[in-house]
């Protein structure tokens, strides 16, 4: 039976290899939050209909990073009944940047 002895050499190839990857999931992670924190901005509103009828409406009162330097929106948010009148203040919210536009996709 062959050994599958790990030489020195691919030790350091292996632990080279990964550094690399990391970097370009990184940089290009970092790319898409630019181009999301641009276009989510104070004032702007985006809303979510939920299977239950109901439609959220979130409207962005500050992008900014935690002490980690991930990006996070502070949103007032609103619901209302779909097709209805009447609608309440849920109060302030918080969401990751990347969390929040998974959830609120449509730019009112």
């Amino acid at each position: 039976m062959p050994s599958m002895a790990i030489t020195e050499g691919m030790k350091n190839d292996a632990v080279h290899d990964q550094p690399k990857f990391g970097l370009q999931r990184l940089v290009f992670s970092l790319g898409r939050q630019r181009k999301t924190k641009d276009y989510v901005t104070v004032g702007s509103q985006f809303r979510r209909e939920r299977p239950d009828q109901m439609v959220e409406t979130a409207k962005v009162i500050s992008v900014a990073n935690d002490g980690l330097g991930i990006p996070h929106v502070r949103y007032e948010l609103k619901i209302s009944k779909l097709k209805s009148v009447t609608s309440f203040n849920v109060g302030h919210r918080s969401l990751a940047l990347e969390t929040f536009t998974k959830t609120y996709k449509t730019l009112v």
